[in-house]
């Protein structure tokens, strides 16, 4: 008798843990500034050690939404694709701390976040198996 698992798949878990870390940090920092009526800049909160603006809670939130549903769907080539989106916000807030800082409230501690996010992703999205993977365990 042959009995199909369905394997869970390394983009699935990670596509999950790293949806739901943008989700969690995106909808705290809505919370304590609330949705800005005159400027997506002001005020600026710190959620864990990271500082955020209004704008930044409402684009991690929408990340972290599609990220999530990639990994729901072990999508490995969107996994792909945001550790490399990423990997690029991650070093330009490496190289430049001050860039965007006004804008979004970001530092070296997001540079640091995004970095793991990307690495996580990218290895999940390189390396993780296909999503139509099923293991069949046959018995005698």
């Amino acid at each position: 008798m042959a009995v199909v698992k369905p394997n869970p798949t390394l983009a699935t878990f990670v596509g999950g843990a790293v949806g739901v870390v943008l989700l969690v940090i995106g909808l705290v920092t809505l919370a304590r500034t609330g949705l800005p009526t005159d400027s997506f800049t002001d005020p600026v909160t710190t959620v864990g050690p990271f500082d955020r603006t209004p704008l930044m809670g409402i684009l991690e939130v929408i990340v972290g939404l599609l990220v999530v549903g990639a990994g729901a769907g072990a999508d490995r080539s969107s996994l792909t694709g945001f550790g490399l989106v990423a990997l690029v916000f991650g070093l330009v807030w490496v190289i430049e701390p001050g860039a965007f800082s006004e804008l979004l409230g970001v530092g070296r501690e997001t540079a640091a976040l995004y970095l793991l996010l990307a690495v996580a992703s990218l290895l999940a999205g390189v390396f993780g198996r296909p999503s139509g993977y099923q293991e069949r365990i046959i018995e005698r």
